[in-house]
């Protein structure tokens, strides 16, 4: 993210993730410095709730003069989730229709989310 503030030091960022990533969110690295860079925009995944900003302040232990920006979608469920689509791919299974052909071939050539051999 430093990187895209220091090429485009006048645009205003954003992180788009799901709602059911927001339990893992405080996990990622240095989420506090996420927040204070960009707005989160969080897109509803079906009956998962959409964190308050409060909440999620209080699970990052953010300071109190740290601001969260966020922006909550609400969307139609469409029943795909990037978590599937990685677990497919590792598990050898097709995401062919679940992804637009280019995403599906550029997974394919750089070899994403496969098993390492043990």
């Amino acid at each position: 993210m430093a990187c895209l503030q220091a090429d485009f030091p006048d645009a205003e960022l954003a992180l788009i993730l799901g709602s059911d990533c927001l339990p893992d969110f405080p996990h990622w690295y240095e989420p506090a410095r996420i927040i204070e860079r960009a707005e989160l925009v969080i897109a509803n995944r079906g009956s998962l709730p959409t964190w308050t900003s409060e909440k999620l302040a209080d699970v990052l232990r953010l300071p109190k003069h740290i601001a969260i920006r966020q922006t909550v979608l609400r969307i139609p469920e469409i029943g795909i989730s990037g978590t599937d689509i990685r677990a497919r791919v590792a598990s050898g299974r097709t995401i062919r229709f679940l992804t637009p052909r280019a995403v599906e071939c550029y997974i394919e050539t750089h070899r994403l989310y496969r098993r390492s051999a043990s």
